[in-house]
Formats: C-alpha cells, structure tokens, sequence
C-alpha cells in the first residue's frame, strides 16, 4: 500500500498535472468566448469588454496558466500599471496601483471585499490560483460603487462556477523544495451544483546570510479551502453559499540587532482567514434581477517569539478583526437601452490586537448606499453615471460620483473617457494605534487615543514638554481624490489592438 502511494505522489509531481473530467466540448468553446468578452466588476453588472468606458485590465484563465504561478502575487506581477512591493516591515506584499500605496487599492473574491490589513498591507499569497477563472483589475478611483478603500482602483478574482462533474489535480516541486498541489471536485446533479477547492503549499524558505542565525525567509505552510454550492429550484431563483478558510503555521527564527547586543530569537507565527457568503437572487423576464447577500469574514494572525538562550518572552503580538455586511442590490431595466443598479447595505467592523491597547475591541459602522444608470443612446454612445453615499460612525458622511463616456465613432476605434471622485477611510491603525517600543525609545499613538497617552506619559515623566496644542487636535476625516481619464483603442485587422491612456489624479487630504 505505501508503494502505491509512493508511486501517486511521484506520478503527480512529475507530470504536473492530473484529470479526470467529463466535458462537453461546446460548453468549453463557450465558456471562452464569455471569458474574453465580459466584465463585471466596473459597473456590478456584466458588460462586454468592448462596452467599458474606464481604464481595465482583464486577466483570462489561459494568462494565468501561462505564466506558471501559484500565487495571486505572481500573476499581477507581470500586470502592466501594477506593482508589488515588499514591505519593509517583511509583513506581506503590497500591490500599488496608479501610483497609490498598497492600502489604497480594494481587493475582492467574487465581488465581496477580502480583509486582514494587519499593517495596511493584503498578503497577497494568501490566494491560491487554483480555481480562478479571471482577474479583473478596474484602474481609477471607483468608490462610487465599493466605498472606501477603493480610491486607487479594484483588483477582483473571480472564481469558477461548477459546470460538469471533474476531479483535477495538480501539484509541483521547485528546486528550492517548495511544494504545492491542489485538488478541485465538482459535481453537478439535477438543480444542485457543488465545488470543493484544497490547496497545500509548504515552503523551507531560504537563507542569504549563513553566517547568521534564523533564516532571511522562514518555513511556513499553509492549507486553502474553498466550497462553493448552488442550488437553483427554479429558473428565475437562485440561492448558493460560499465558504473560504485559510490557515498559515510559520517557524521564525531570527536574530534581532539592538544596539550594544544581538538576540537570537524563535517561535511560531499562524494565521486564519474565514469567510462566509450566503446569496439570494432572483430574476424576473424583463431583465430585472434581485440580490440579498451577507459576508462574514474573521481574519487572524499572531506571532511568539522567545529568547534562544533563555526560553522568556521576547516578543508577542496579535491581531484579530470581524467583518459583517448585509447588502442588497437590484439591477432594472425600465427602458430601452438604460439600467438601473441600486443597493444599500451596513458594515460592522471591529478590530482587536494589543498594538491598540489590551483587550481592547475597536470598532466602527458605516451605512451606504449607491445608484448607477447606464444609458446606451445610440450605438456610438455609451454613458455611465453613479453616486454612492457613505455615512460612518466616525468619520461621518461621504459622496463619491462618477461619470463615464465611451464614443465609437467606427467599429475599430474607441474614445473613452470619464471622471469620479475616491476617499480613503482612516482605517484602525491611524485612529487607535497604541504602540510603544521601549527598546528603541519611541511610541506612535493613532489620533483618537493620542491625548490620552500624552498625558499618561507626561504623569509618568518620560516626556518633558509637548509643543503640540493637543486641545486643538482635529477628528481625522477621510482622504480625498479627484481623477480624469481619456484614452483611445484602435483594433487593428492585422496587428491588434493599439490603446493610449491618459490619467490625472489630484489627491486631497
């Protein structure tokens, strides 16, 4: 039996690749026309790729296989307009997106938000690619339909939809001992459609610098589950759930500079993501379509370091944030040419973690609602306009609109062109940060809790004099973009498409 199984592992290794599916070839040829030609995230509804009046990029199944990743962050890497950078705290990969920081883009899983910015920073290798079927990535404030958070753009990976029954399985080994297989069922009966997604990847990590203790990336693995199920009783009703876990045990082994010594330190690191998405949709004949959906996410991460030599606590830190948003939203078509999207929805967040003070629960709500009307007016003209209202429990309220304009004047050539305003929320860190490093003799306080820890300091004797005014502090508010894009796409008969694009955002604080 272990020779058997030996003999699996090996065989799937070395190929790469296993399958086992039952597929009719015209749903496959039609699945890839869909691919290429539609986009939701721009508007919230499907629209064709010809169809879209704002800066995109659309990344197809093909261009993920292609270029042989295993991680989110190794597809938009090779994105053109995106950029990953390591942050310096060595806590995840952000990705910068028209020139904005890494906590200025929103990035989504089938249209809902993912959350756990311990630093401001997404972990982008928290994704598998396993069953993603495209990457959407809108370029250009568009908090006129997702809110804050989304003021350099969005980046949504869309998942796929189980269509015949198949068992896949992949896996690979690198020369740097990196391993990560995959295994995706999908089972389609009668009105029930059913998907099951794993991913393990293990990493050794590596060393630069033998010469000193711990490693410069440490080991760590990790495992992915996704489920997706949809059941559908009737044509015009559909009712489907989604669950995402992820987990992470990282071994940290480090060798910490101070200034008159060097610690050698270790201990494990984890983290846990969890997501669950219930929706409800239903479709009348006339184009009208009815959605009730929630989300709630749980994400969190600690880390324990001790001393090598000693055993004692060096280190400790936590983080731990909730999210919940009922939303609704329905899409209308009362006229020739025109839709409607409406929607509304409350987000309960909270956050706790010791960098905010112990056993301290931090939270906020926000209530929102938005409307976008897209207008066909003729088979030249296209145009796109929204609004979004945004009322938070401590910045208070917010407006985001936009306009779009796409103008065909031939069926090669298209003029697009819109405007939109972006916000970006303060988020925990810059309202209720509570972090004191007596070692390197510093503290950084988030503005709603600076007074307080002013003054504690100052009681304490450790500060002598504060040139601030602190009763002239202000309530932090959002910060503020406005953007204008303009651009032209020839497609060419013969040698493609040719696009230049032309961006202008002014930032306010």
């Amino acid at each position: 039996m272990k020779r058997i199984l030996l003999l699996v592992f090996i065989a799937l290794t070395v190929f790469g690749y296993g399958q086992v599916q039952s597929i009719d070839p015209t749903k496959i040829n039609q699945d890839t026309v869909d691919l290429k030609e539609v986009i939701i995230s721009a508007t919230r509804t499907e629209r064709k790729l010809t169809e879209i009046p704002m800066p995109f990029n659309l990344v197809t199944k093909k261009e993920i296989q292609a270029i042989g990743g295993s991680r989110l962050q190794d597809v938009l890497t090779e994105q053109k307009g995106l950029t990953i950078v390591p942050q310096i705290n060595g806590v995840g990969n952000g990705l910068q997106l028209q020139g904005l920081g890494a906590d200025y883009t929103m990035i989504m899983m089938d249209g809902e938000p993912l959350i756990g910015r311990y630093t401001g920073t997404l972990e982008l290798s928290r994704i598998a690619l396993g069953n993603i079927k495209k990457i959407e990535i809108v370029k250009g404030p568009s908090s006129s339909l997702y809110g804050s958070e989304a003021l350099g753009g969005v980046v949504n990976i869309i998942t796929s939809r189980p269509v015949t029954p198949r068992i896949l399985l992949s896996s690979r080994l690198s020369t740097m001992g990196d391993f990560d297989a995959n295994v995706e069922l999908d089972h389609v009966k009668y009105k029930l459609s059913n998907q099951l997604f794993f991913n393990f990847f293990n990493s050794k990590g590596f060393d630069v610098d033998p010469a000193n203790y711990g490693r410069t990336i440490s080991p760590y693995r990790n495992f992915s589950f996704r489920h997706k199920l949809i059941y559908q009783p009737i044509e015009a009703l559909e009712l489907s759930t989604a669950i995402r876990i992820f987990h992470e045990v990282q071994d940290n082994e480090y060798q910490v500079i101070v200034p008159s010594d060097s610690i050698k330190v270790n201990g494990p690191g984890k983290v846990s993501d969890l997501t669950f998405i219930p929706q409800i949709k239903y479709s009348w004949k006339n184009n009208t379509q009815f959605y009730i959906r929630a989300n709630y996410s749980r994400y969190y991460t600690e880390t324990k370091l001790n001393e090598l030599s000693s055993g004692n606590e060096y280190y400790f830190d936590q983080f731990r944030q909730e999210y919940f948003k009922p939303e609704v939203q329905s899409t209308c078509r009362y006229f020739k040419n025109q839709n409607w999207t409406a929607g509304a929805g409350i987000l309960y967040e909270s956050v706790n973690t010791n960098r905010y003070g112990e056993n301290v629960t931090r939270s906020q709500h926000t209530s929102y609602l938005f409307l976008q009307h897209e207008w066909k007016l003729n088979p030249k003209v296209d145009i796109i306009t929204g609004l979004r209202y945004d009322d938070n429990s401590v910045y208070h309220s917010q407006w985001s609109p936009k306009f779009s304009l796409l103008y065909k004047p031939t069926s090669r050539i298209q003029i697009k062109a819109s405007f939109g305003t972006g916000f970006k929320a303060p988020d925990f860190r810059q309202l209720y940060l509570n972090f004191k490093n007596s070692a390197a003799g510093y503290s950084v306080f988030g503005t709603e809790v600076v007074l307080d820890e002013l003054k504690k300091l100052q009681t304490q004797g450790l500060i002598e004099d504060i040139y601030i005014s602190l009763d002239q502090k202000s309530t932090l508010k959002p910060e503020k973009s406005i953007a204008l894009n303009f651009g032209m796409e020839y497609d060419h008969p013969r040698f493609g498409n040719f696009s230049i694009h032309f961006s202008e955002m002014i930032s306010k604080d």
